[in-house]
């Protein structure tokens, strides 16, 4: 079964991270446009169109790579993290600016703030993000066609999983209101 946030654990996640300007970029940036630990670093300060609030994603995994909208909060943030951290080419790098930040330093930055909230260990992984915004998609009603494109996925299989998630969070969900008696 594929591992998602919930809401109120991605909102935990989100606020304890503002503490650290990257942290809390990455994990925004990863959940919202569906990245790959690996595809964070490919993001290179050439794909952020500030004037026509777009970015380019480059997808892994033979995934179609797009252009996606660029909210208003996302755009400040990363304005504010350019000025802070001065990126030469790659937006998000290791410890030699010519270098993408490593998978492995992902990884701990989502270990540690699930960590800090409370959130099992067992959901604390980097692709998890992804998934929460595949099943959040679904939740929200977007359609499955719509969803594949956010995701890049090229075969919707792999995105009718997230509709199986949905469904069954719905059901687990609606059972749990009916034998609290907060349904008659």
């Amino acid at each position: 079964m594929i591992k998602f946030f919930y809401q109120n654990e991605l909102k935990k996640l989100l606020e304890i991270s503002k503490k650290n300007l990257r942290d809390h970029l990455i994990i925004l940036l990863s959940y919202r446009h569906g990245l790959r630990a690996s595809e964070v670093g490919k993001i290179r300060l050439s794909d952020i169109n500030f004037e026509n609030k777009k970015i380019y994603i480059h997808r892994l995994k033979n995934g179609i790579p797009s252009l996606h909208p660029l909210p208003d909060d996302e755009a400040e943030l990363l304005r504010e993290y350019i000025k802070k951290y001065n990126p030469e080419e790659i937006l998000f790098y290791g410890k030699n600016k010519k270098k993408p930040i490593s998978r492995k330093t992902l990884h701990s930055i989502i270990k540690k703030y699930s960590k800090e909230v409370g959130i099992p260990v067992e959901k604390a992984h980097f692709h998890t993000l992804r998934h929460s915004l595949g099943v959040h998609l679904i939740e929200a009603g977007v359609d499955t066609r719509v969803v594949q494109s956010i995701l890049g996925h090229k075969n919707i299989q792999n995105t009718v999983i997230y509709t199986q998630i949905a469904d069954s969070l719905r059901e687990r969900e609606y059972l749990k209101a009916l034998s609290s008696k907060h349904l008659i």
